[in-house]
């Protein structure tokens, strides 16, 4: 495991994030008032589209609306963006990042 970030859940609750394998992987408390508690790690993913892969760094933070929004950069220099579409909820991504 390396590059590991913390953010906040709109409901208190941490989230981890972090590289393994070349993909990000997550695990989440599984409640704001226990801080030993916490969900199996998995990759993060969207529905049925794979993990991102070939990451080497990963960054997060909560925006002012309390969703957590998750970048990473791949070995080719390319940055991606996946974020929550609902308060500590689903999520939407991997889309990559551009420069105009």
């Amino acid at each position: 495991m390396n590059d590991f970030v913390l953010a906040t859940n709109g409901d208190g609750r941490l989230e981890a994030f972090y590289v393994e394998n070349s993909t990000v992987q997550h695990t989440w408390q599984l409640s704001p008032s226990d801080p030993l508690s916490w969900s199996n790690p998995g990759p993060l993913y969207v529905g049925n589209n794979p993990p991102l892969s070939n990451v080497t760094e990963v960054g997060a933070c909560t925006s002012g609306s309390g969703f957590i929004h998750v970048v990473a950069r791949t070995s080719d220099g390319s940055y991606y963006l996946c974020y929550q579409v609902e308060n500590a909820g689903n999520w939407q991504g991997w889309f990559p990042i551009t420069q105009s």
